[in-house]
């Protein structure tokens, strides 16, 4: 019995389906960065060290994600995870952030929908 692969998705297919996963990565780890930078952190300021890894974490997951490859995936995806309860954590503390939860939230749909999480898969060995 053999396994039938699933037809390659084009790259301007897969562009449009991760375009706003990436981006909100991107805006959220510039808004950590800025935090940092800034002195200011919403949430507690000695919280310093995890904004920071947070930000460059962000950062580096969009950049992941763009490779095509399965451990950018699930980088992408833990990050968005960590995203979301520094998010909520922000909520939490009385500074909700509305727009960055809603888009987080639907990043991460996203990101584990059955497409793209075909799109990431380790394709078996010949």
């Amino acid at each position: 019995m053999s396994v039938s692969r699933p037809a390659p998705i084009s790259f301007a297919r897969r562009w449009i389906t991760i375009a706003l996963p990436v981006l909100v990565l991107v805006l959220a780890g510039g808004d950590h960065l800025l935090q940092v930078i800034e002195g200011g952190i919403i949430v507690q300021p000695g919280l310093t060290p995890f904004t920071l890894a947070l930000g460059l974490g962000s950062l580096a997951a969009a950049v992941a994600l763009l490779t095509g490859r399965r451990i950018g995936w699930l980088f992408a995806i833990s990050i968005v995870g960590w995203e979301i309860v520094a998010w909520l954590a922000q909520w939490q503390a009385g500074t909700p952030r509305f727009v960055g939860m809603t888009l987080l939230g639907i990043s991460a749909l996203l990101i584990t929908s059955r497409e793209v999480r075909a799109m990431y898969r380790d394709e078996p060995g010949p």
